[in-house]
């Protein structure tokens, strides 16, 4: 091969490589044609930029689609509050009468019922014996009784309470206070992952606190796994108002690409990123206003999974899905 064959060759495998033809990473989308012939681009899309997975890659990553359609948003007011004791379910156990404790028969933490006897009490006046027992079923949460101790009536040995429910205290700021009335659902959160609930307002208290200027607001939770802890700290959502929109989809659906939040939306050949316009959201939903009709099936969950395998597939070259 002479000099000018091998320049030749150089410059005609420099061609093919430059129009893809030898790139092995880059796949050509097939031109969507209409019915006279011409191309004709995927409505919104961004490119030719497809991702194609199958089922079991889809449903390994979490991906799972929706149907554009109206829904609605809430108005929500977000409240700090805390657990506390039902006080309904609270005992004090108390002697009836001076004396020596002679006999001690449940520890802290001991679950008891209504008339168990907790300990054992002789009278400094009379010297007969006589028994304090628990006024309630529920767990010996405090106790300060030690055998021999001589108890006064003005004492507290015991205290017993039924944690199968709790009150949750939550404190409403001044600019909230017309928005909060008793009946209204509240969504309770655990910091750290503790735990989530739903209950109501079943009390709003009529006078303000002088020294924070809030409200009391409460709800009665049920507590049969004791995971609501009297003295947690929790935030409370209470929703205020409900609006339907046409078009709302879930928050995970929407994504930024290529410095757009959009949406994945699901075509014949596969999902599609798509720009959109968003309007009012909340703390789970998002009104779409242009980009999206009713029926068209998007990608609801995951989509940041198409998104990597998009981004994946435009740093090997091309888009590659």
């Amino acid at each position: 091969m002479n000099k000018h064959t091998l320049i030749t060759a150089v410059a005609a495998l420099a061609w093919f490589t430059g129009f893809g033809i030898l790139s092995p990473n880059r796949t050509l989308a097939a031109p969507h044609a209409d019915e006279h012939g011409a191309d004709e681009a995927q409505p919104g899309a961004h490119g030719d930029e497809i991702v194609r997975l199958d089922a079991a890659t889809l449903k390994e990553f979490g991906i799972e689609t929706g149907q554009a359609g109206p829904g609605q948003l809430r108005t929500e007011v977000q409240v700090p509050g805390e657990v506390r004791l039902n006080e309904s379910g609270v005992a004090h156990i108390v002697p009836r009468f001076p004396g020596v404790v002679t006999a001690v028969h449940r520890k802290l933490g001991d679950t008891v019922k209504a008339g168990e006897v907790l300990a054992t009490i002789e009278s400094n006046d009379s010297l007969v014996t006589y028994e304090l027992k628990s006024l309630v079923d529920g767990t010996v949460i405090n106790r300060h009784i030690a055998l021999g101790e001589v108890l006064e009536t003005g004492s507290e040995p015991f205290v017993v309470a039924d944690l199968g429910s709790v009150w949750v205290d939550f404190s409403v700021y001044q600019k909230d206070i017309g928005l909060i009335r008793e009946g209204q659902a509240v969504t309770i959160t655990a910091p750290h992952g503790l735990g989530s609930a739903t209950a109501t307002i079943s009390y709003l208290g009529p006078t303000m606190s002088e020294s924070t200027r809030t409200a009391l607001a409460r709800v009665v939770l049920p507590n049969a796994d004791r995971k609501w802890l009297p003295g947690l700290f929790v935030t409370g959502r209470v929703v205020v108002d409900e609006t339907t929109y046409p078009v709302v989809i879930p928050q995970s659906a929407v994504q930024v690409f290529e410095e757009r939040e959009s949406v994945f939306v699901q075509t014949k050949d596969g999902f599609v990123p798509r720009p959109v316009k968003l309007g009012r959201r909340d703390s789970a939903a998002v009104e779409v206003i242009e980009g999206l009709e009713r029926g068209e099936i998007f990608a609801a969950t995951g989509a940041f999974h198409l998104k990597a395998t998009l981004l994946k597939g435009s740093l090997g070259d091309g888009h590659n899905h």
